[in-house]
């Protein structure tokens, strides 16, 4: 006759890594790992003399669960999801791993022109040189370095410029630019005009008797000379 006994269980266990696959943190853990095991019992059946091992019958397949890739702020997983499969009793441990990259992220830095303004400086307290607009693109976490426009050989003085205008980090939001800004206002430069000199003159004559109208004594006579200063604005080269 034959029986019936429990077998070993085998257990098939799911794992997915999920790593940075480029920037500042490349190879380093991006979220928790998800792990999960499926268990697979067996029933021998027996040869109730001998106690041979006529047949294994072990439990059925089974369907893995789908696992959605979690959200890491400024990267995009190289799979939105791990699909589902059928495993069994002699399907080897499942290792998967979802790589995330970093997204293009965008440094902006802007220049205003604030000349004549008194106070705190804002974004709409002056002009923009839209034309001097700087953009800077990189990976999330990286650090950047900027040059300043040369603003003096266009005859500007800088007021107040943001750090983050000349280094820092780009964030991981890539939906959304990192502004900086950098105040301007003019330069003057101080230019001597042509002189001007103004004579003044004197003359001495009779004004009644046998000599009227004649000179009574020498003229005399004396120059002034005035010099102008003139400020001028090194932006607009007009003299204010």
């Amino acid at each position: 006759g034959t029986k019936q006994e429990a077998g070993v269980d085998k257990t098939v266990t799911q794992t997915i890594t999920y790593v940075y696959g480029n920037g500042p943190k490349t190879g380093q853990k991006a979220a928790d790992d998800y792990t999960k095991a499926y268990v697979f019992t067996s029933v021998n059946t027996l040869d109730a003399v001998t106690g041979e091992v006529l047949k294994t019958t072990w439990s059925p397949a089974q369907e893995t669960t789908a696992v959605t890739s979690p959200t890491v702020a400024g990267y995009v997983a190289d799979k939105a999801k791990v699909e589902s499969q059928s495993v069994s009793h002699d399907t080897s441990d499942l290792n998967e791993v979802v790589t995330y990259t970093a997204g293009d992220q965008t440094v902006k830095v802007h220049y205003i022109d604030v000349y004549g303004v008194e106070g705190d400086y804002s974004p709409t307290s002056g002009t923009e040189l839209k034309e001097r607009l700087q953009t800077l693109t990189g990976e999330a976490e990286a650090s950047y370095t900027n040059t300043l426009w040369d603003y003096a050989q266009a005859g500007y003085e800088l007021v107040q410029a943001q750090p983050e205008a000349t280094a820092g980090n780009f964030d991981t939001d890539p939906s959304t630019d990192q502004n900086y800004y950098v105040y301007l206002t003019h330069a003057m430069k101080q230019v001597a005009g042509k002189p001007v000199t103004i004579t003044q003159m004197i003359n001495y004559v009779y004004g009644n008797g046998p000599r009227a109208g004649q000179k009574a004594a020498d003229s005399s006579s004396k120059a002034h000379t005035f010099t102008p200063t003139y400020t001028v604005d090194q932006v607009t080269k007009q003299n204010v």
